[in-house]
Order: C-alpha cells, then structure tokens, then sequence
C-alpha cells in the first residue's frame, strides 16, 4: 500500500512473475515503470499496463489530471502458480478508496474509461482501518503487508499511534507487517532516514531498508522522484531475498 513509488514496484515484480522470470526493459516504449512514455495520458496507462498483465490483474483504476481524485488499486493473482500480489493506493495522509467490495476485486472488470462510470463504496479509509475493513477481508488473504507513504509534506505515519493502529490491525489478523523506507530523490545523497522511518522499521516484523538508492545515478531517473529500469528491479530482488531469508516464502521458485 502506498502511492506511486510503490506503484512502479507491483508493476516491475507481476511483470516478472507473469513473463516467465523476465524483468520489463529500460528501451520499451511506451513502457511499464515510465507513466510519461505514454502520450495519451493516464487512461492509456492503466489500459496498457493491465494488458500487459492479462490474464492475471483486475485494476480498479481511473485517473484525468488530480490525483487525490484518482483511484488504482491493482489486483493480481495466478491461481496455478499460487501468486497474488496487491497494489492499494494511499496519498500521504489522504484515505484509501475503492469503487469495489472487497468480494469482488478478482472478479473481472472492465476498465473504466470515463469519470460518470467511477463510485466508491469504500473512500473515508485511513491506513489500520482500510487493513480492519479491507485487506483482512481478502480472499486470498495476504500473507505480507509491504507499505510506505511515499513522498508527501503531510503523512500520518509520522504519528506514533497510527503506526501502533497499523501493527495491530494487521496482527488482528495475522497478517506478516513490512515497512519499506522511503526511496530517496535524484537531490538526496545522504543515506540517512527520518526518525519515523526508525520507528516503523522497529515497529514492524520486517524492514526493507531503500537507503541505498541514495546512491543512484541521476541517469536512473525519469523525473525528481520515479526511476528508471533496471532499478525496479533491483528493488524486487532485495524484496524477494528478505522474503526468502525471513522464511516468508519457501523459494524463489515459488514466485517466479
């Protein structure tokens, strides 16, 4: 759960679980981890990357120009090789929404393409509510629950009793907790983090430390914030081998 930054990460790791162990390119055009490759905006986005991962992604997902308005949130799941994998999109502080039941997410859908077609039925969520509400109720049930804010002035994960509310609505239902740091942007080159990202990290059963992108080249990004291929990529073998070495998943066999 989280925003774009997490994003491009799902979108990097369904694609090497659905294309048979291959990473997206940097040279495709227009391409999965750059939303600026495509020209026609966001709804040839969502309508290009959920093609791209058919048969397995259901994405309630629409977008014009606000994204506080938008919704995305990426449901995918391969029944034979037993992988499911969720985006859920949450801005800094504002709440989680989706215009579907949680009983219906792998159902198939069509993707909206005009705004009168968009209705929430959940859209007032914040982060341990939208776990209590949401994912808990998720079939299958997932097993980790990775999450990061993002890059926002204002995000309530800087508040300690949201961060509590988080672990226990996830441990209500047994549900793994894995805060994931922030990704630094193409102006931050000190490997440092704040005192909240400490917090979480000794909060939560897991850390996925991403100070290192501190040291990426300034060649590796697209704009100030998102990355350029391979770094996606990068980001998801350190994920798989977390998940592996914590005995969280068996092998990398099992995800790929």
């Amino acid at each position: 759960m989280g925003d774009s930054l997490t994003r491009y990460q799902y979108l990097d790791l369904v694609y090497f679980l659905s294309h048979n162990g291959t990473w997206p390119s940097p040279d495709d055009t227009p391409n999965m981890v750059l939303e600026n490759t495509h020209k026609n905006g966001w709804v040839q986005f969502f309508n290009f990357t959920n093609a791209a991962l058919r048969p397995y992604e259901q994405c309630d997902c629409f977008r014009l120009h606000s994204a506080i308005k938008a919704v995305e949130n990426r449901y995918f799941y391969d029944p034979e090789r037993n992988n499911s994998v969720t985006y859920l999109q949450k801005f800094g502080m504002y709440p989680f929404k989706s215009s579907w039941h949680v009983t219906d997410v792998y159902k198939e859908h069509e993707l909206v393409q005009l705004p009168l077609a968009l209705s929430f039925v959940h859209k007032d969520l914040d982060w341990a509510d939208a776990i209590r509400d949401f994912v808990c109720h998720m079939s299958p049930k997932p097993s980790v629950f990775i999450f990061n804010a993002g890059i926002w002035a204002d995000h309530d994960l800087v508040n300690v009793q949201m961060q509590e509310r988080i672990v226990e609505a996830l441990q209500e239902c047994q549900i793994v907790s894995m805060y994931k740091t922030t990704t630094k942007m193409s102006d931050q080159l000190n490997q440092t983090w704040d005192e909240y990202e400490q917090q979480l990290c000794n909060l939560t059963d897991y850390c996925m430390d991403l100070r290192w992108t501190a040291i990426i080249p300034e060649e590796h990004f697209w704009d100030t914030k998102h990355f350029r291929e391979p770094i996606y990529s990068m980001m998801n073998i350190q994920l798989l081998s977390l998940l592996t070495s914590s005995n969280l998943i068996e092998s990398f066999e099992t995800v790929s």
